[in-house]
């Protein structure tokens, strides 16, 4: 059974492509589609639906890869770049917890640990959140040089997304080791 595969650079891989993918390989472990733009969020969700096993993901350079719903945007009340520039201190950490699974119509999510999204140029804020209800075990989401929308995340935004992934420790956002933004810093 196919565990892996890579499209890097595929300009003509779509969300219809990713659903075929994820019929057809359900045991996929790690993909990697990066620079393939016509690809959006919904076909990553529909992936990661039928892929419940996905570990590591890589979308880099995917600017199809925006946000799907039409949300209302939230009002940022502390940015990113705020957030890299203060100094917060945390005595304890928190953690998030799941809802106790039910016998029937028990939610599964997926298994994906890492997900790069770096020169996502058009990844909105509210992507993030779609992710992170998704992928609740995600340990890593690397957003390098996203230069776009995403670069103003307001912190109730991020306080959701390590709600959410309460594996999550840190999400890489800029291009230096300073641009890093830590658990221990948004959930005081």
């Amino acid at each position: 059974m196919l565990t892996s595969l890579s499209f890097n650079d595929c300009c003509n891989l779509s969300d219809a492509s990713l659903e075929i993918i994820g019929q057809n390989c359900p045991v996929l472990i790690s993909a990697d589609f990066s620079q393939c733009p016509e690809i959006t969020l919904d076909g990553v969700r529909i992936l990661l639906t039928c892929c419940l096993a996905m570990e590591n993901m890589s979308c880099m350079v995917c600017d199809g890869i925006t946000n799907f719903s039409q949300s209302s945007e939230m009002p940022p009340k502390e940015t990113v770049k705020e957030v890299l520039s203060n100094e917060h201190t945390q005595v304890g950490k928190e953690m998030a917890t799941v809802g106790e699974p039910g016998e029937e119509g028990k939610q599964k999510y997926s298994q994906l640990k890492n997900f790069n999204l770096s020169y996502c140029y058009n990844l909105k804020p509210e992507a993030l959140i779609v992710i992170s209800e998704l992928c609740r075990n995600l340990r890593m989401i690397i957003l390098r040089f996203c230069e776009g929308p995403v670069n103003d995340v307001s912190v109730d935004i991020l306080r959701l997304v390590f709600t959410n992934c309460c594996y999550l420790e840190y999400i890489l956002v800029g291009p230096g080791l300073n641009s890093t933004v830590n658990r221990k810093d948004i959930l005081i």
